[in-house]
């Protein structure tokens, strides 16, 4: 893109680290690339690890601040603006009012994130309901004479200082077809996928409610961390691939157990997985174990362990492992340290 002018950007971000990446971070990442592409000069800079004056710099020989989001980078980024007069973008990534009650803000905090967001000269949102959100908490307490000047207020106040543009998505028309023609199909190898912070205000859990009324070859991943990782990992237990082991095992051509040496015994998972492994040998089914015993010997579809194993049954046994290759990757930990410093039996 030919300019007679090159655009200089401070983006005033985060610093990224090992536990933040995904979510505003990998978007921020992708907002410079895409900047860079399109011929603006970027000068990304973390603005908690940064020099005040050092930004300040910057923010002179650039021609506009972006904040990677509405409350750090955006915190200090009006007080460059009031310093420099540079004009202000701040990033929007959620529903502003969901994460204010969801936090439990005063009503003194709210009052000062009003008057701090009037110096933005412009808000990008995520989505439509972000903006709304956005919106809602600005015109909240105001008390306009008429419905008509109430109307006016919003109207110009999104006009002027709001726009959509929605992450990882181009413009959807107004009457496109929807993404997912049938999901009642039997199969669909669907796939979902959901990257950034696991707290109350971005409703991860919605994401497990769906898989469970979703085909059974559905897989959904889920990348962050945050508050609501324990009780999530928790609530997705029946989901998990441990339920049907024995069904991916069988599946794969073969597998590698890793684990650490804790204090000199092998960790609560590895004995877990061997006895996984010795049940897939030569064992069977709930339903061949009806089939080969007859229901008379199986109470509630479980053998009851008093059935006596014949050679013509044993013929009939599969062996769930045969033919697959194994590997075991067992390391030693921090565990024993207090033997001379370096424990020999690791």
């Amino acid at each position: 893109m030919e300019r007679d002018k090159l655009i200089r950007v401070l983006l005033l971000q985060d610093l990224a680290t090992s536990n933040n990446w995904g979510g505003v971070q990998t978007m921020t990442h992708t907002l410079q690339l895409a900047l860079q592409e399109q011929g603006f000069v970027v000068n990304a800079l973390p603005w908690q690890h940064s020099k005040f004056g050092e930004l300040l710099r910057v923010a002179r020989q650039s021609d506009v601040v972006v904040a990677s989001h509405n409350f750090g980078p955006t915190y200090c980024g009006v007080a460059i603006k009031v310093l420099t007069r540079k004009p202000l973008v701040s990033w929007v990534h959620g529903p502003l009012l969901d994460v204010l009650s969801t936090s439990k803000a005063s009503w003194w905090k709210r009052q000062w994130l009003k008057h701090v967001y009037g110096y933005v000269d412009q808000f990008v949102c995520v989505s439509k309901t972000t903006e709304d959100s956005l919106l809602g908490f600005l015109s909240k307490g105001r008390a306009p004479s008429t419905n008509s000047e109430k109307s006016s207020s919003a109207s110009s106040e999104k006009t002027a200082r709001s726009v959509v543009i929605p992450n990882g998505l181009a413009p959807l028309a107004d009457k496109g077809e929807p993404f997912v023609s049938d999901v009642q199909a039997p199969s669909t190898n669907l796939s979902i996928g959901y990257i950034g912070r696991l707290s109350e205000e971005k409703r991860p859990h919605l994401l497990l409610e769906a898989l469970r009324n979703l085909p059974a070859d559905t897989h959904l991943c889920i990348v962050g961390d945050g508050v609501l990782r324990q009780a999530l990992e928790d609530s997705s237990k029946d989901l998990m691939y441990e339920s049907d082991i024995y069904d991916k095992l069988e599946q794969c051509d073969g597998f590698i157990v890793v684990s650490p040496i804790h204090w000199y015994s092998v960790s609560t998972q590895v004995k877990a997985m061997f006895d996984r492994l010795v049940c897939a040998n030569q064992t069977i089914t709930k339903e061949e174990a009806l089939e080969i015993f007859g229901k008379g010997n199986i109470k509630n579809s479980e053998l009851t362990g008093k059935v006596e194993i014949t050679n013509q049954h044993r013929d009939k046994l599969k062996n769930h492992l045969e033919g697959k290759w194994a590997a075991f990757y067992v390391h030693g930990d921090n565990g024993a340290n207090d033997y001379n410093g370096n424990p020999p039996d690791i």
